[in-house]
């Protein structure tokens, strides 16, 4: 009869055949590790959740401020396009003064023109009646001492004719210079206009060039906070997963 368990002939206990106390385990530890594996994985599940909350809520602060330097640049571009509307609009207005102003100098002119016209020619005619007159009468009275008044009222004529020829040439010069001096105005006024509105134009191109550049240092920036959330993520579960195969091994 083969070996069996029980007592041998000292009277001590014999163990059974292909029995081998060095792989016995006690009872108490096969129940640890099992009651340890759920404790790693909702270790790891928590970890995972937070890892993408805090990338969803990332996430969400580069939108938001986006969001907000997108709305503030449309603001801005607002603000200057009402600018340069208002600075057209008084441009208009001021040219239209211009024009008024223009008018209103050459209608004066021509008026003046025409008054002094009327003028030299009512007085010629009446110089010329009074002549006429006066000479009909010395004639007939005294012919030296009519012709003698003839001379000189024919002078005075004259002197009245170049007097009023000259009052009209200064009047005259004195609407164009007038005119002249509205149109430098005008044209100064024009010229810083348009300067202005350059000006408001390349600042309005430099706060947009701005806000989009930060916009995209933004996204860029919420793009590696992310890529780096999801690196974290990674690593955490390679290490999970390496320590839960490591602990496998050692128990096998």
């Amino acid at each position: 009869m083969g070996p069996r368990a029980g007592l041998d002939r000292c009277g001590k206990s014999r163990p059974s055949p292909g029995f081998d106390s060095r792989t016995v385990q006690p009872v108490a530890r096969r129940y640890t590790d099992y009651a340890t594996r759920p404790t790693v994985v909702v270790v790891v599940v928590v970890v995972v959740v937070v890892v993408l909350v805090t990338a969803v809520v990332v996430v969400v602060a580069v939108v938001v401020v986006v969001t907000a330097v997108v709305v503030v640049a449309v603001v801005v571009v607002a603000a200057l396009v009402v600018v340069v509307v208002v600075l057209v609009t008084a441009v208009v207005v001021v040219v239209a003064v211009v024009v008024v102003v223009v008018v209103v100098v050459v209608v004066v002119t021509a008026v003046v023109v025409v008054a002094v016209v009327v003028v030299t020619a009512v007085v010629v005619v009446v110089a010329v009646v009074v002549v006429v007159v006066v000479t009909a009468v010395v004639v007939i009275a005294v012919v030296l001492v009519a012709a003698v008044v003839v001379v000189l009222v024919t002078a005075v004529v004259v002197v009245v004719a170049v007097v009023v020829v000259v009052t009209a040439v200064v009047v005259v010069v004195a609407v164009v210079l007038v005119t002249t001096v509205v149109v430098v105005v005008a044209v100064v006024v024009v010229v810083v206009v348009v300067v202005v509105v350059v000006v408001v134009v390349v600042v309005t191109a430099v706060v947009v060039a701005v806000v989009l550049v930060a916009a995209v240092v933004v996204v860029v920036v919420a793009v590696v906070l992310v890529a780096a959330a999801a690196v974290v993520v990674v690593v955490v579960v390679v290490v999970v997963v390496a320590a839960v195969i490591s602990r496998k091994r050692i128990k096998i």
